[in-house]
């Protein structure tokens, strides 16, 4: 009985503290966002923020970030293709950046939703073009095999495509949800470091990740991906993708620590014959900052090629 009493003491105590140090403590509302250089739309589950921009009658390309890190990373690579004659979305997912944080599941089917809905306001065409980094990768996916006729082409960046090793404890309800405000949140701004090859960088990217971190909800969508996304097998999605017969660059750079290079060798296993990867030589988990130049090429002549290739009979010649 008094180790109960102790540990509830304990439990509250470490609660109290939890709550006090919680950074969130403002309500993300239309006057936060007027102060932001992105446009809104209201979706079915709340408000998601995206920049268009280039040519209104060009080939959409639609840019997915990844777990934790908004979309304005993507400004440069959007000039880049906006240059190469693409019109560009990118969006903050439900949860990040200055798009709402709903309550319910952070799931594939919730991103699905999402997507699906915004390029329907957006009045976007029947096919776009989608590239997805990271997690945004296993969106992009998720939605390829839902909507395959929907897609003109994908690419995927350093794509999340093995489930990680966590301690059990952060899959369980209550204690779980202790533990990750006590031990694995306060972390987070530091593990941002791990996404360059040149920790220097991480002083420029880190403000895209902390500016989202006061506003009520983030630690909530954060924890639910991790345990329906992250913690989740997604090899069945690559392996459906990969009946497709797409042709799909697999663009990763060499020194990539958050997703390893040598995942590479998995992915193009499931996603064979069409599957071939572009090694950005030098780069970490975010090559299109850290190698821009690099990376917009690839991007480019990806999609070109694609685009460029001839289609595919529905029934060849025997």
């Amino acid at each position: 009985m008094r180790l109960l009493i102790v540990l509830g003491v304990l439990l509250v105590a470490l609660t109290g503290w939890i709550v006090w140090h919680n950074p969130e403590r403002k309500d993300l509302d239309s006057e936060v966002r007027a102060q932001v250089d992105m446009r809104f739309v209201g979706l079915s589950e709340g408000v998601t923020g995206y920049t268009l921009g280039g040519d209104e009658d060009a080939p959409w390309v639609v840019l997915i970030h990844g777990y934790s890190v908004p979309s304005p990373q993507w400004a440069a690579t959007a000039e880049a293709l906006q240059a190469a004659g693409y019109r560009t979305l990118y969006y903050d997912l439900y949860g990040r950046g200055w798009s709402d944080r709903p309550a319910g599941a952070y799931d594939l089917a919730r991103y699905e939703r999402q997507l699906t809905e915004l390029l329907a306001v957006l009045g976007a065409p029947e096919q776009v073009r989608l590239v997805g980094l990271s997690m945004g990768g296993l969106i992009a996916a998720h939605y390829t095999v839902a909507h395959p006729d929907k897609v003109a082409a994908l690419a995927l960046i350093a794509p999340f495509n093995a489930v990680p090793e966590v301690p059990d404890v952060l899959r369980w309800p209550v204690i779980g949800n202790v533990v990750a405000h006590a031990l694995y949140f306060p972390r987070q701004a530091d593990m941002q470091k791990n996404t360059f090859a040149d920790p220097a960088l991480a002083a420029q990217y880190l403000p895209l990740f902390t500016e989202q971190l006061p506003y009520r909800g983030f630690r909530r969508a954060i924890l639910s991906t991790l345990r329906t996304v992250i913690l989740k097998d997604p090899l069945p999605t690559y392996l459906a993708l990969g009946t497709q017969g797409r042709d799909i660059p697999l663009i990763w750079g060499s020194e990539d620590q958050v997703v390893p290079y040598a995942q590479a060798s998995r992915l193009l296993q499931a996603l064979r014959p069409g599957a071939r990867l572009v090694t950005i030589d030098g780069a970490g988990h975010a090559p299109h900052l850290e190698a821009p130049q690099a990376t917009q090429a690839a991007l480019i002549d990806a999609l070109r090629a694609v685009e460029s290739a001839p289609e595919v009979p529905e029934n060849p010649p025997s």
